[in-house]
């Protein structure tokens, strides 16, 4: 069986990263019109892309590389309902949606763009900002405020862009929303098949994966089960192969050398989801 030659990859790295280490991978994903589709880590940020690609929405040149979106992303004329795509591949790994002015701005762009490069001037301002993510990823409304306005206070009058850096730092809320709904979103809004591949937050050393937060997963793999939308576990895989040869030591990705053994794996799996 043929792999689908036209194939949106809604994935953050574990996938992205397992793919590009797979040597047959372009073989089985080649490069085509959805290409510049950078890393995803929930279904906001799909539907988000999704509108820009139908010409429905823009994200403008000053906020993309806080969303993490590609400059290259734009509009594709014909078709704008997706009816040239195959499969769609989907991998999601936060329920937590962070909003700016009505744009779903992304996590690693924030530190990428924002907090490394312009908010780590001095130990004081990068333990400010510091703060200031983890009270958006755990939620913390009331220590976002809190540190917003403190970390405000450190910035200079005549820091790059100053106005726009302020109002994401005071203005960017973060929620937790329902996967199960945001699965269900996407599916209504794609013809094609769509499979769906599990990140866990991370592994014990047995090989047990944890989810984050705890129902994370089996919401998931629930909603997919409803939707009749094919899932991959790739925890079975990290168990075969033992946590230490699978995972690296100081994050929750993959190593180098299990990013092909996976890759294969999801390519596998990819091949499989009927047309």
């Amino acid at each position: 069986m043929a792999m689908p030659r036209q194939v949106l990859l809604f994935a953050g790295c574990m996938v992205q990263m397992s793919l590009r280490a797979w040597p047959s991978w372009r073989e089985h994903f080649p490069a085509g019109r959805y290409r510049p589709i950078l890393q995803i880590h929930n279904f906001a940020q799909i539907l988000q892309i999704m509108q820009v690609l139908q010409g429905e929405a823009n994200v403008p040149v000053e906020l993309r590389p806080f969303c993490h979106v590609s400059p290259k992303l734009r509009c594709v004329r014909k078709p704008r309902d997706f009816s040239d795509v195959e499969l769609a591949l989907v991998e999601v790994s936060s329920p937590v949606e962070l909003t700016y002015r009505g744009y779903n701005l992304h996590l690693f762009g924030l530190n990428q763009k924002l907090v490394k490069p312009l908010l780590s001037t001095t130990p004081e301002q990068k333990n400010l900002a510091d703060i200031w993510t983890k009270s958006l990823r755990g939620i913390d409304e009331e220590g976002r405020a809190k540190n917003a306005r403190a970390l405000i206070e450190t910035l200079p009058a005549n820091m790059p862009e100053a106005a726009l850096v302020r109002s994401i730092i005071e203005e960017t809320r973060a929620a937790r929303t329902d996967p199960a709904a945001g699965l269900a979103a996407v599916r209504s809004k794609l013809s094609c098949p769509i499979a769906l591949v599990i990140r866990h937050f991370r592994y014990m050393p047995d090989g047990r994966p944890v989810s984050w937060p705890p129902d994370f997963v089996e919401t998931l793999k629930s909603a997919a089960q409803q939707l009749n939308i094919p899932v991959f576990d790739p925890a079975p895989l990290v168990a075969s192969a033992g946590v230490k040869q699978a995972i690296g030591d100081n994050d929750n990705h993959y190593r180098a050398s299990f990013c092909p053994v996976m890759g294969e794996a999801i390519t596998n799996f990819a091949l499989s989801v009927p047309g």
